[in-house]
């Protein structure tokens, strides 16, 4: 199992939880899991279906990836997802 790592301001959304445990073979895979498990979260983590919206960055164990690599990258037991809302402003 891997585990996503949900920014705290959703965890009120999927009931208190800000890491969600997820079987997946790569993280576009784990992302549509864990959209599939709260469809809530879906217009948050993606666009359009399979395309991850440009407003999240998400990384593995630390290393950021680019939008080109989520769908292809592999995902390990025990690695961690992060998934973090981008930050705007001026």
């Amino acid at each position: 199992m891997s585990n996503i790592q949900v920014p705290d301001a959703w965890s009120t959304v999927i009931g208190d939880a800000t890491v969600v445990e997820v079987e997946a073979t790569t993280v576009l895979d784990a992302l549509v899991l864990l959209t599939n498990r709260f469809p809530v979260l879906r217009v948050r983590v993606f666009s359009k279906p399979g395309v991850v919206a440009s407003w999240l960055n998400v990384a593995v164990d630390g290393a950021i990836l680019s939008r080109q690599d989520i769908p292809h990258t592999p995902l390990t037991a025990n690695q961690t997802v992060l998934v973090v809302p981008a930050i705007a402003g001026g």
